[in-house]
């Protein structure tokens, strides 16, 4: 992983302190992403809505460098969830990592650090249906309100009105952000 990418990656991870499941970490990353978040991680539609292999990828190799720690949950007999926190040594390496970066670079990606700890206090629901409204905009050209529809009918049990109110509000201004 280049040093860019580590930095990208790792920061807003250090200063989330704590994201409940693999799921909201996905749907965190693909929202800063569709805000403009400079990532580029690939993302396709799946079942819990835009989803990456790659991000999948660094949270393993964050973990295998110990740079995240992943804790996880047994919710029942059929549901784990594992969440995610930094390590002090991904602190540590992002510090490090600030060092080196451009300064402007610095600001930009502590500016969507600020979006990425408001995302963080919704529930996984809420940010699935979000991410997955703002793929339908952003990745498949819909408008906002075709976009809705098209969560509504992908995600039936889980579009509750006041859960896509909330969703459509936060895809919004993920889309709005710059």
């Amino acid at each position: 992983m280049e040093v860019l990418e580590a930095y990208r990656f790792l920061k807003p991870i250090c200063e989330l302190t704590t994201v409940c499941g693999r799921t909201k970490v996905q749907k965190i990353f693909y929202l800063l992403q569709a805000a403009g978040y400079p990532a580029g991680i690939d993302y396709f539609l799946h079942y819990y809505g835009p989803y990456s292999e790659t991000l999948s990828s660094y949270l393993a190799w964050a973990g295998q460098q110990d740079l995240v720690e992943e804790t996880c949950v047994t919710l029942s007999a059929e549901a784990v969830r594992c969440d995610y926190s930094a390590t002090p040594e991904a602190t540590q390496l992002v510090d490090s990592l600030q060092k080196v970066v451009e300064s402007a670079e610095v600001e930009t990606v502590s500016r969507y650090c600020e979006f990425a700890r408001q995302l963080n206090k919704e529930s996984s629901t809420v940010l699935e249906l979000a991410a997955t409204i703002a793929y339908f905009v952003r990745d498949r050209g819909c408008q906002l309100s075709e976009a809705c529809a098209k969560t509504k009918t992908f995600k039936p049990n889980k579009a509750k009105p006041a859960d896509m109110d909330t969703a459509k509000a936060i895809a919004e201004s993920a889309l709005q952000f710059n």
